[in-house]
């Protein structure tokens, strides 16, 4: 029974009992009661005071009989009733005895009743009970299966080999109060997360996984174990996310045998040719990537894998070598060993360490379309776009000995291949790739590893 339709029922049922308690007290009163007062408690807690016990009794007995139409044949009271005389000094001397319509509803809204369930009890604790044995069982079907693994998804077989709960579960006969009552799907939700309670969060505009942990007291993690439905950091406005951190009372291992297509790389053979330069490359046949299909076991926790092993292998199809024709051709020493300074503009970074890493140039800041000149006379290595870099250019001086290198340009004025002059205008000053501003990037490479620009240029 959901919960609102168990308060609706308990509504209707202290409605109905309220009234023929009232008529059965109203009608003993209006007959005659004596006149000593009693003082009622509801399981030790004090209610008022009454002028006869006996119509205490029958509205109690009233109030059974109409929960039994709508509870189990055999629903008791729980609560426990005493009358008492009222003795001296026992709350207020002038305290007015509960009328006809003041006790039905004092009774109504403290007695509890009982009935006989069938209670989850995991390593020896009770953690939730209901109405009957099957839907006992059902619940605990429910858990077993809400962690199996979704079969024949996107090319992939599973076949569940076995899953079970770690804990020791046992259904157990019990009086238990009616109102802890729960249906399967709640107890199912009780036995995997601790808690059959909600609470949701819907993402706004400039929330991450941090931002809402920190406000709702929790960690990152935290919130990860309430949504284990996340991938990643990346958070969609209007998605909603649950804050209550599950605590399982089980946990279900399984271990499924995963059935799946995977690629087998292919292999690359390069050949090389001194006619072509080195940026010069020519695909003679391309590559094509094989199949196999892989049988795995993987074994998991609570839907989460722990542990996977390769059962076996088998060839689908084999992969193409991708054969590649790679330029070697020497660029000659066109170097003059004298270098010019690349652009106009004042140094705002030098070659070392800086707080966010190695930094392998020197930064030099200048206004968007400062020409940009080689060094050195040398050759195009290359002109495009890389990333970080933005629009580059480099050149070789000669032998890949000593490279130049210009990044984070606006616009690129020399084309791969070209000999260019100390002094050419090969580029202009911007702030493509990763940059803060408007500078050029000035990088020196000698033999292949970095080196400080600033050494080509002695003190004059």
């Amino acid at each position: 029974m959901s919960d609102r339709r168990r308060l609706y029922v308990m509504a209707a049922l202290a409605l109905a009992v309220a009234a023929g308690c009232a008529a059965l007290v109203a009608t003993s009163l209006v007959t005659g009661a004596g006149p000593s007062l009693h003082v009622l408690h509801v399981d030790g807690r004090r209610i008022g005071v009454v002028e006869d016990p006996e119509e205490v009794t029958k509205c109690v007995e009233s109030m059974l009989a109409e929960a039994r139409t709508v509870w189990p044949a055999d629903i008791e009271v729980m609560s426990t009733v005493e009358c008492t005389p009222l003795e001296e000094g026992d709350g207020d001397p002038g305290e007015p005895p509960l009328s006809a319509s003041e006790l039905s509803e004092k009774l109504s809204s403290t007695l509890e009743f009982s009935a006989k369930g069938y209670v989850v009890r995991v390593e020896g604790k009770d953690v939730v009970a209901l109405r009957d044995r099957a839907a006992a069982e059902t619940a605990i079907e429910e858990v077993r299966q809400a962690y199996l693994g979704k079969a024949d998804k996107n090319g992939v077989r599973v076949k569940v080999e076995q899953v079970r709960i770690l804990q020791q579960i046992e259904i157990v006969e019990a009086r238990v109060p009616v109102n802890s009552l729960k249906e399967p799907e709640e107890a199912k939700q009780i036995l995997l997360r601790g808690t059959d309670r909600i609470a949701l969060y819907t993402v706004a505009k400039g929330d991450s996984l941090w931002s809402i942990a920190r406000s709702r007291g929790m960690t990152v993690e935290q919130l990860r174990r309430a949504n284990p439905q996340l991938v990643g950091d990346r958070l969609q406005i209007g998605q909603t996310l649950n804050l209550i951190v599950p605590e399982p009372y089980v946990n279900v291992v399984s271990v499924e045998t995963v059935t799946q297509e995977v690629a087998v790389p292919f292999e690359v053979s390069v050949s090389y040719d001194e006619t072509k330069w080195p940026w010069e490359q020519v695909i003679t046949q391309r590559g094509v990537p094989g199949k196999k299909e892989v049988v795995l076991e993987v074994s998991k926790k609570d839907g989460r894998e722990v542990a996977r092993r390769i059962l076996s292998e088998k060839l689908l199809a084999q992969p193409v070598t991708q054969v590649v024709v790679q330029g070697s051709k020497m660029i000659p020493d066109l170097g003059t060993g004298t270098y010019a300074w690349p652009t106009r503009g004042s140094i705002t970074s030098r070659y070392g360490f800086r707080r966010s890493g190695f930094h392998h140039g020197l930064d030099i800041a200048a206004p968007v379309g400062t020409p940009v000149i080689a060094a050195d006379s040398g050759m195009v290595a290359f002109a495009g776009r890389l990333p970080y870099y933005g629009l580059v250019v480099r050149i070789d001086h000669g032998g890949g000995k000593v490279v130049t290198v210009y990044g984070h340009l606006s616009k690129i004025l020399v084309k791969q291949g070209q000999v260019v002059d100390r002094g050419t205008v090969i580029g202009e000053v911007g702030s493509t790739g990763r940059s803060t501003g408007p500078h050029l990037h000035f990088e020196v490479r000698l033999n292949g590893e970095t080196t400080d620009p600033l050494k080509l240029y002695p003190a004059s």
